[in-house]
């Protein structure tokens, strides 16, 4: 009975490094192509190796006024990186 279950987990072992091996490197069968996993994964800025952006104001506007200004302009800067994003993932 051990040399059974044995036999079975060596089984199931060889799947699962079979599954995990394919999704890593990927499968060619004839016509038949399976993409690596990491080909089809879309990567964020924060897991491509990322950005670090500071906004500093160079102007003589305080208080609210300023605080209004700087959130427009981040708010503008959002929009175009994820209009960038967006035109990247859907291959434009």
């Amino acid at each position: 009975m051990k040399a059974r279950n044995f036999v079975i987990l060596l089984i199931i072992l060889a799947v699962i490094g079979a599954g995990v091996f394919t999704a890593i490197n990927g499968l060619k069968i004839g016509n038949y192509t399976l993409k690596p996993i990491k080909d089809s994964m879309k990567l964020g800025l924060d897991i491509k190796g990322g950005a670090y952006v500071v906004l500093e104001a160079d102007t003589d506007v305080k208080g609210e006024e300023l605080k209004k200004i700087m959130e427009q302009t981040r708010e503008v800067i959002r929009r175009r990186v994820d209009a960038k994003n967006q035109n990247r993932a859907t291959g434009s």
